[in-house]
């Protein structure tokens, strides 16, 4: 792929450059003040908070990114990990297989355990029920949760095989279900959250499950493929889409100076990937053209900051919840699933203390990567 990116870079920057130029002639009609303001708007959030987001995550690159890849290498028993080798499974990955009453049982008692009052919107899927389970012939891949109508029921798609990570991808979709019956009452205009708050709901569910995996593991090594599984993404989600955002802020920036060369664009990536990845990850030469094949930059520039965003405030969430600081917290979670289309982001998390602007919003979530970075390397 890597070698197809490279024949083909003169056409793909020239494509990239005349993007950008097109994008910097609206947004100067229209009046945006950076290259993002025109996404932001759409996703209805300030430059500032995004830029809060942005700071806080870079900021944290070193102490999670980099302390995370340093303890990987070690468990690969290797000096460095090439740059395709980040996501390479532990030589002890748990390949312990689940039924699907054993997976439904889990997650619901992981609901549960939160809140009796999400369990019993979740159990409705399985007692209706709302949800295709099984792969067959002809069915689509992959798992998603479907909502035709504001005024009836979501259905679910799964294609169970009984893995580990088809148990979290039910909790997952379980988890936009549930949203969407929160909110069913408010009408069709403000039913549809914005992609930044469309994923607390199914991201939560699907912490509650794993955290309940995590306290119920019963070996070292369990606990080890656990951790870094989940450290591992959402160091993709909240660390590395940041890192994307960066590569277009720098570029759009000096696409306004001028068209930007192929090999300037390359030197911009790669100083971004490694600055994010850190010294325990080769990022070399050969990875300069990936840039080319983040089809977001072309078709939606400024988009890719959404997933880290979405990530960094249901972490953020979780790791109050683990503190045990908010009152009602319960309540408060679940009339905050019920206002996602409505409120904004200062008014919907109000109630928990937090201030989106606020750089300390984010270094929780952020926090709670540290937190479960520190057990995996306890017990390295």
């Amino acid at each position: 792929i890597n070698r197809v990116s490279k024949e083909h870079s003169f056409e793909v920057a020239y494509i990239y450059n005349m993007i950008m130029k097109d994008k910097a002639v609206e947004d100067e009609k229209r009046g945006f003040k950076l290259p993002m303001s025109s996404r932001n708007l759409s996703e209805e959030v300030s430059d500032e908070t995004v830029e809060s987001l942005a700071n806080t995550v870079k900021a944290n690159y070193k102490n999670i990114a980099w302390r995370f890849y340093k303890l990987k290498a070690k468990l690969l028993g290797v000096e460095k990990i090439e740059y395709w080798d980040r996501n390479a499974p532990l030589p002890f990955e748990d390949d312990k297989k689940y039924s699907w009453q054993e997976a439904v049982d889990t997650v619901l008692q992981a609901y549960n355990e939160f809140s009796p009052k999400l369990h019993s919107v979740a159990r409705d899927f399985f007692d209706k029920p709302w949800i295709d389970v099984a792969p067959k012939e002809g069915k689509r891949g992959g798992a998603f949760c479907s909502s035709p109508l504001v005024d009836g029921h979501p259905f679910l798609l799964l294609n169970f095989v009984g893995k580990r990570n088809d148990v979290l991808t039910l909790a997952h979709e379980l988890g936009h279900g549930c949203h969407h019956q929160l909110r069913r009452n408010n009408g069709l205009l403000n039913e549809t959250s914005r992609m930044t708050t469309e994923e607390v709901a199914s991201v939560f569910g699907e912490m509650l499950v794993f955290q309940s995996m995590l306290n119920n593991a019963k070996t070292r090594e369990e606990k080890i493929s656990l951790l870094a599984m989940k450290i591992n993404d959402m160091i993709n989600t909240a660390i590395r889409q940041i890192a994307f955002h960066f590569f277009e802020v720098r570029a759009h920036n000096e696409r306004k100076q001028g068209e930007v060369s192929v090999e300037r664009l390359n030197e911009i990536w790669l100083e971004e990937m490694r600055e994010s990845l850190g010294p325990w990850v080769n990022v070399d030469e050969n990875s300069a053209h990936i840039w080319e094949q983040i089809g977001h930059f072309f078709f939606l520039p400024f988009y890719v900051y959404a997933y880290s965003f979405a990530d960094c405030v249901v972490n953020s969430l979780y790791w109050l919840k683990l503190q045990g600081k908010v009152e009602n917290f319960e309540d408060k979670y679940l009339e905050l699933l019920s206002k996602t289309a409505i409120g904004d982001y200062e008014e919907i998390f109000a109630p928990f203390g937090l201030n989106p602007r606020d750089e300390a919003f984010w270094q929780g979530g952020l926090n709670l990567i540290s937190y479960y970075l520190d057990e995996l390397g306890s017990l390295i």
